[in-house]
């Protein structure tokens, strides 16, 4: 892996002159986190650092983790029904051969650790189709980058996976879901539409969505046991959603969706589609049984609650999936000279939500590649 200087002309130039040293400077004005680098994590910074991306088929997280199955029992008519043919696409097939990960055509019993009632699916989605996603993968303008959601499927061999694509998507919510239909197929843009799809998916199918611009550190199974439906705050948010199939809280997010929808159908996507009604949807339409506020607290909603008889969690921010608030362009940063140098504790994480904003052109908080880093350092910024 090559390291440029901030200074061109030299192989690696005078120690001032490096990028590492650079950021080296900067040691004594960040609060560094002390801590060790699990295994997974350490792989995950240096495929992060690497210019390009990993070739395909190159990573092999899986060989440093013992595989986990889909042993919860749960099962839905919708997944029953579906599954066999989504997680046998040949473009899916082709697209984990790639990332160097063994399909997983049925599910596995027996593996993994018990207490965990949610379905070992994974799931990830973009419209039109995964060649469409790999296009826009290739291209070093694009925010979109394949080794962020190659890291999660990587890490969860034992798990089904999903890739979802508008013909599979359509074929979901016209097949069980006719009342939605319309609405779905009249959402004004692709991003309300991959966004509405993850509710149905989560209530039909169950198992965990994660938007394609989170990197995974290590398996998630650890966080999930026990519940029923685990989410991310701040909000909630749902850009990291995981749940058995069925639950309640998918159907409220539904018929509110379809209740601003009728409104005003141009309404914008956060909330319509995005995390201002998941927020709201967990807040206020989940009745007298819904969930607590808790104001003493940073996050108030983080938290374990209990839902008509389920057990859903909350984690806060800076635990799970969300070391920095989505617009924390500081913290982000920060983060990333950390991993740089080797210098963060990432085991409270199980990965990290870049926040791309793919959808509105790229550029968000999180997108801090190995370049643009040196760019800051070099510049002082």
């Amino acid at each position: 892996m090559a390291l440029t200087p901030c200074t061109k002309g030299h192989a690696m130039g005078p120690p001032k002159q490096g990028w590492l040293a650079a950021a080296a400077r900067h040691r004594r004005r960040l609060p560094l986190v002390a801590g060790l680098i699990t295994a997974a994590a350490l792989l995950g910074m240096l495929l992060w650092l690497a210019p390009g991306g990993v070739p395909g088929g190159s990573l092999h997280i899986r060989a440093l983790v013992q595989g986990r199955a889909n042993d919860s029992g749960y099962r839905s008519a919708a997944a029953a029904a579906l599954l066999p043919a989504l997680v046998r696409r040949e473009e899916q097939l082709a697209l984990e051969r790639r990332w160097g990960v063994q399909p997983i055509l049925e599910p596995q019993q027996g593996w993994g650790p018990p207490g965990i009632k949610l379905p070992r699916i994974l799931h990830h989605v973009y419209f039109p189709n995964i060649s469409a996603f790999m296009s826009a993968a290739a291209n070093p303008a694009s925010s979109d980058r394949e080794e962020l959601p190659q890291s999660c499927r990587a890490l969860h061999p034992g798990w089904q996976y999903i890739f979802w694509d508008w013909e599979a998507a359509t074929k979901l919510v016209g097949t069980y879901y006719p009342e939605y239909f319309e609405m779905f197929q009249q959402l004004d843009s692709i991003i309300k539409r991959a966004d509405a799809i993850r509710y149905f998916i989560m209530h039909a199918i169950g198992g965990l969505y994660l938007d394609l611009d989170i990197e995974c550190f290590q398996p998630v199974d650890r966080w999930l046991a026990d519940y029923d439906v685990v989410l991310q705050d701040p909000g909630p948010t749902n850009g990291v959603v995981a749940s058995v199939p069925g639950h309640p809280l998918w159907l409220k997010a539904l018929a509110l969706m379809k209740e601003r929808w009728q409104e005003n159908p141009g309404r914008e996507v956060v909330e319509l589609t995005g995390p201002g009604l998941m927020s709201s949807t967990f807040k206020f339409n989940l009745g007298p049984d819904g969930p607590k506020e808790r104001p003493e607290q940073p996050d108030p909603w983080s938290g374990e609650h209990v839902i008509e008889g389920s057990r859903v969690m909350v984690y806060p921010l800076q635990r799970y999936f969300h070391p920095c608030e989505w617009d924390d362009h500081s913290c982000h940063k920060e983060l990333a000279m950390q991993r740089a140098l080797g210098t963060v504790n990432l085991t409270r994480f199980a990965g990290y939500h870049r926040f791309a904003a793919s959808w509105q052109g790229g550029g968000g908080a999180g997108v801090l590649t190995a370049d643009t880093l040196k760019q800051q350092l070099c510049s002082g910024s």
